[in-house]
């Protein structure tokens, strides 16, 4: 695996509980002091952030998102975000879907397989196996 120079990075996290994202944080700057994330809890606020991004031919490295919280879903947000890619011919974000909802469901399946997620990690995964997802995602 190479370096990664985190300080040039971009990474968004979505999920609407400020536990999950202070967790989240916490526990991969355990074990790689030099992540940043700027968390967000309010869907709407996030999905502009990215949608703005994309429009102005930003980079993000990483957008992570639980996949229930207030406004839209995981699911409906990135498939959105996906149509603007797409219609704005825009290089795909990196998609990480970290939730409690089992990889079972229906919905995240379709999503994987459509390539509206690029993978999903359940949050019970442990710090480790969330860092090792969110390097190879951002490494690639």
């Amino acid at each position: 695996m190479k370096t990664i120079n985190w300080s040039q990075k971009k990474i968004i996290h979505l999920d609407d509980h400020r536990i999950v994202l202070d967790g989240v944080l916490k526990g991969v700057r355990q074990i790689n002091k030099k992540i940043r994330i700027d968390g967000y809890t309010d869907s709407d606020k996030a999905f502009h952030l990215v949608v703005t991004h994309i429009i102005q031919n930003k980079k993000i490295d990483l957008f992570i998102s639980d996949f229930v919280h207030s406004g839209l879903d995981g699911h409906e947000m990135c498939n959105a975000i996906r149509a603007i890619e797409r219609h704005l011919k825009r290089k795909p974000i990196p998609i990480l879907l970290l939730t409690l909802l089992g990889n079972k469901h229906t919905v995240i399946q379709e999503g994987l397989r459509n390539g509206i997620f690029n993978r999903y990690v359940s949050l019970s995964s442990g710090k480790d196996e969330i860092l090792k997802n969110i390097e190879e995602l951002v490494e690639n």
